[in-house]
């Protein structure tokens, strides 16, 4: 691949993880939920705020991405345009500091996830609407399939349950390999 190129796929991904690729990365996440739940998709309204979306004209949806904390992806790629731009021809993003490593992430997930659903509940729980949303939590953790997924869903249970009763369902989804695995709350 050029240089030229790279860069074009480096702005390309700028603008889907930006502020302009946030319905495109809501529709992706929506899908594959629906994909991974056996769930098909008639049609999705994207042009709705709160919620985020409706699915199948009938399935409030609010999304949110789990991402390590302090982790600024699009600061990332924005550097490592400028190391390709400099003729540094290397493919990985740097930037990846403390919580790429297993040791920061595996004790933290469940916390970095709770806190997810709190900040929702505590934006959301007093529009009378949202108990009948859906809420999906993409997480974009490294090592997702090195965790023990039980036990952060009995740890985000016993310290936020009455959150997560409030929406109509929470789901966790994550990516492995080939496959999206969801667990629902």
């Amino acid at each position: 691949m050029t240089i030229k190129r790279k860069i074009e796929k480096i702005n390309e991904t700028i603008k889907f993880f930006g502020n302009p690729g946030k319905k495109d990365r809501e529709k992706w996440v929506i899908e594959n939920w629906a994909l991974a739940n056996n769930i098909i998709v008639k049609n999705l309204n994207l042009e709705t705020e709160s919620p985020d979306a409706i699915l199948n004209s009938e399935i409030l949806i609010e999304v949110v991405e789990v991402l390590p904390p302090d982790r600024k992806r699009t600061d990332e790629l924005k550097k490592w345009r400028e190391r390709v731009e400099m003729g540094c021809d290397e493919n990985l993003v740097n930037g990846f500091r403390n919580y790429s490593r297993l040791e920061y992430i595996k004790p933290r997930a469940a916390n970095i996830i709770a806190d997810i659903i709190r900040n929702k509940y505590n934006l959301y729980h007093e529009n009378a609407e949202s108990n009948k949303w859906i809420l999906i939590i993409y997480v974009n953790l490294p090592w997702t399939t090195k965790l023990d997924w039980d036990l952060i869903s009995q740890k985000i249970n016993n310290e936020i349950k009455t959150m997560i009763l409030h929406f109509k369902e929470v789901y966790l989804i994550w990516e492995d390999t080939d496959k999206i695995n969801s667990i629902k709350f």
